[in-house]
């Protein structure tokens, strides 16, 4: 095996694992590697792995990392502005902390769980900037757990299971040990056919159907005021990865 084979081999192994744990993946860059000349390598798995002429076989793994970190359809576009019910059907006690995934643009319901003394910050890679993102979970770099999340419509426009899977896995590795979890599930039609829409993407799943994904990750789950899954128990024995910003390019592992 040629030397550029066996750093490809070695970047295969490692994005193949992608497959299974998308965010579980660590880019490690090798001290230097020769210019890809190979306009096509395959995969263990048999999935085509590009390099462009010009590119190290680390950047070309590098940006195919990168890729497989997008959800297939952003969930960007499906923030509204508005208080999410979830804020006002819960009752938050004054004084603790709330991480709010997936929180989109707007700062209301950070505002409104202020009002009622409660500190609430926004982590959401797809409407927030790197250094917003950044401060939001800087607590948890020096151990320090919220005390709840809310995941207000997340996970309902997620197309793909590992995704969706790593947004719970992060919920359960945010808050401590007696923590809450609250996951708000809009079930647009209800009838499980999942489609594309004006803004993104919708799974129409009933809230019920989400409960086993989120067993995985917590050791009990109930469902509350209709449309919300109250998960406690976290099983948060493992680092998860935080994206930091839409391309998937920075990222923290916590």
């Amino acid at each position: 095996m040629c030397r550029e084979e066996e750093i490809l081999s070695r970047f295969c192994k490692r994005v193949v694992a992608l497959d299974m744990d998308v965010f579980g993946l660590r880019k490690q860059a090798q001290d230097a590697e020769p210019e890809g000349k190979i306009k096509w390598r395959s995969l263990e798995n048999g999935q085509p792995f590009p390099i462009k002429n010009g590119e190290t076989i680390k950047e070309a793994a590098e940006k195919f990392i990168n890729e497989k970190k997008k959800q297939r359809i952003s969930s960007a576009k499906t923030s509204r502005k508005q208080i999410a019910s979830v804020f006002k059907k819960v009752s938050f006690k004054s004084g603790t902390r709330n991480l709010d995934i997936g929180g989109g643009k707007w700062d209301l319901g950070t505002e409104y769980m202020k009002s009622n003394g409660v500190e609430s910050l926004v982590y959401d890679p797809y409407n927030r900037d790197k250094e917003h993102n950044q401060n939001a979970i800087s607590t948890l770099k020096n151990g320090k757990k919220f005390d709840t999340a809310t995941i207000a419509n997340v996970l309902n426009v997620i197309e793909e299971p590992e995704y969706r899977e790593a947004v719970i896995k992060q919920a359960a590795s945010a808050i401590s040990n007696d923590g809450v979890a609250y996951f708000q599930i809009y079930e647009g039609s209800g009838n499980g056919k999942g489609g594309e829409t004006s803004d993104g993407w919708q799974n129409n799943r009933k809230t019920a159907d989400y409960e086993q994904e989120i067993r995985k990750h917590f050791g009990d789950v109930k469902r509350i005021h209709g449309n919300i899954l109250m998960a406690t128990k976290p099983k948060n024995t493992e680092k998860v990865e935080w994206l930091l910003e839409k391309n998937g390019e920075a990222s923290e592992t916590i």
